[in-house]
């Protein structure tokens, strides 16, 4: 139980190093969207390290201070998992809130548009 707890806290002490962060960050976006780090900052220079949707300033996930909603993600077509695109949690949140249904993001505009001044 000793050595258990030993690893333990190895383990946690390890995944909070900041290169060991980045490089569990680059693994996933290779394994989850078959995107390299090189590519990963090429779209983030593209977009100025700013939000596609939205323009707030990104944090890149292993570097800088987590930031919750300013973290950059990576957003991809869920059918056919093409990266669209990188955005602030936020965004991507209300994307994936609305299940990437155009017709529906539609209606929510026109929602909002149609009651800026309330009922």
């Amino acid at each position: 139980e000793e050595e258990k707890e030993k690893k333990r806290n190895f383990a946690r002490a390890w995944i909070n190093i900041k290169e060991n962060k980045l490089r569990r960050y680059q693994t996933s976006l290779l394994k989850f969207y078959n995107l390299t780090w090189e590519n990963y900052v090429k779209i983030l220079e593209q977009q100025e390290y700013l939000c596609a949707i939205c323009g707030k300033q990104l944090v890149v996930p292993g570097q800088g201070e987590y930031n919750g909603n300013d973290t950059a993600v990576v957003d991809h077509n869920h059918e056919t998992g093409v990266v669209r695109g990188i955005l602030c949690r936020k965004c991507n949140k209300a994307l994936g809130g609305f299940g990437d249904d155009i017709s529906i993001i539609k209606k929510a505009f026109n929602y909002l548009e149609g009651n800026r001044d309330g009922c």
